[in-house]
């Protein structure tokens, strides 16, 4: 899995905020990889954002998520969900609270 400058706002009452900017990682096949960061910093948005589960107040700026040479953020919806059940089964599942 590789993100590439992934930015991504939210709707905020005046315009939109950037919440993530220019973010990029790459995570190895078969890799178990924590993502660590002070609360608020963008670590939930990030994995809803490789997972295709943004709330609608976000948005996909710029940037690429790239797995098995296909970019995330530009499948459709059933493509993106079977990709999700692969990445994250659990999460895909809603095993998570």
């Amino acid at each position: 899995l590789s993100i590439r400058n992934l930015t991504v706002s939210l709707a905020a009452e005046d315009g939109r905020v950037e919440a993530l900017h220019e973010v990029s990682l790459e995570l190895a096949r078969g890799s178990v990889t924590a993502l660590v960061g002070e609360s608020g910093s963008g670590k939930t948005l990030t994995a809803f954002s490789i997972l295709g589960l943004l709330p609608a107040a976000a948005r996909v700026e710029s940037g690429e998520v790239m797995f098995d040479g296909r970019d995330l953020l530009r499948l459709d919806d059933e493509v993106s969900a079977e990709a999700s059940r692969v990445i994250a089964p659990s999460a895909a599942e809603g095993a998570w609270p």
